[in-house]
């Protein structure tokens, strides 16, 4: 999950962050590659950082991705999660009021 606190009109980081999280398995090098500040990725944790029960991922780093974004002003921010077998969510969300 990453969330953004600047004024970047559209997510175009967070995307390919989260395109490189499906094909890399080490998040820092994936961080590195793309130029990332690392301080704006993952800023609360993971799924397994945060917790959720089974069958929740979704809704668990969804809705704490709207609370982060909604504390840190933030306009936009993606949430990803594996599936299995190789498959991969990713939600992108716009706080309306910004």
């Amino acid at each position: 999950m990453c969330s953004f606190s600047d004024q970047s009109p559209a997510p175009p980081a967070c995307l390919r962050a989260t395109l490189a999280a499906v094909v890399k398995t080490d998040p820092a090098e994936a961080i590195k590659e793309l130029g990332l500040d690392p301080d704006r990725v993952n800023v609360m944790g993971g799924g397994t950082a945060i917790g959720h029960p089974l069958g929740a991922t979704g809704i668990r780093l969804t809705g704490t991705l709207a609370r982060i974004l909604e504390a840190k002003g933030g306009r936009y921010g993606c949430s990803n999660a594996c599936v299995g077998g190789g498959q991969g969510v990713a939600t992108i969300i716009e706080r309306e009021d910004y």
